[in-house]
């Protein structure tokens, strides 16, 4: 891909009133990608997702609930999941 081409696609996507569809990685603010659902396309890879929610407060917030929703199940011994032999 030569600068020329990135730049026709650029102006070909502002011509088309579509540029907004274009954006970095919300996590590692290097890699662009193509938008094409507004809110939910915002990560390059499984690898920035997962990093960019693993590290955010409202993750560990919820993680913390889980868990403890789960070690409260557990102990009442109705936990999903559990074996008790």
């Amino acid at each position: 891909v030569t600068e020329a081409w990135v730049a026709a696609a650029l102006a070909s996507l502002a011509a088309s009133r579509d540029l907004s569809k274009v954006r970095l990685c919300d996590d590692c603010r290097e890699c662009w990608l193509v938008s094409i659902r507004p809110n939910m396309d915002r990560f390059c890879s499984d690898k920035c997702r997962d990093h960019f929610h693993t590290h955010s407060d409202a993750y560990r917030k919820r993680k913390a609930a889980n868990q403890k929703e789960y070690r409260e199940k557990l102990k009442a011994g109705i936990a999903s999941g559990a074996n008790f032999k």
